[in-house]
């Protein structure tokens, strides 16, 4: 792969479509939630969504919101990276994109759940610079200040 761009995108279909092509990657799936529809509204209502892309392909995505002006804290909700496209920094660019998207917002803390049998995921966040700060039943909670 040549070179990673990573872009906002406010097209509802074109959200929708990234969503269904890189579903397969999360341990559950997000697509087939019983909530989808309204989640999907609030991310693209309050939702930053970041494209990554590597020449023609679409390599990933995440989802940030970075709108709570009195606790200046941002929410990366979702992150995906294509199986095909690991291994290469290409997290390592999103989660940065986020953190800028943030701090261009005012932002100055930076939180996500991970699911606990997410093993990989939370090695993954912790080498992004994220702490553990809590938990529920079924996700780990983490934060980094940006």
């Amino acid at each position: 792969m040549e070179s990673i761009t990573i872009e906002r995108i406010d097209d509802v279909i074109q959200k929708h479509k990234v969503m269904l092509l890189c579903d397969s990657v999360y341990s559950e799936s997000v697509v087939c939630r019983q909530d989808f529809v309204l989640l999907f509204k609030k991310i693209h209502d309050n939702g930053i969504f970041l494209l990554a892309r590597g020449n023609s392909d679409i390599v990933g995505y995440a989802v940030v919101y970075a709108n709570d002006m009195q606790t200046r804290e941002a929410y990366i909700t979702l992150i995906c990276i294509r199986n095909e496209f690991q291994g290469c920094g290409l997290g390592h660019q999103l989660i940065t994109a986020c953190i800028d998207q943030a701090r261009n917002q005012g932002m100055t803390t930076i939180r996500l759940a991970v699911l606990k049998k997410d093993i990989k995921q939370q090695g993954f966040y912790v080498k992004q610079g994220f702490e553990f700060c809590g938990e529920t039943e079924d996700s780990l909670l983490m934060f980094r200040e940006i």
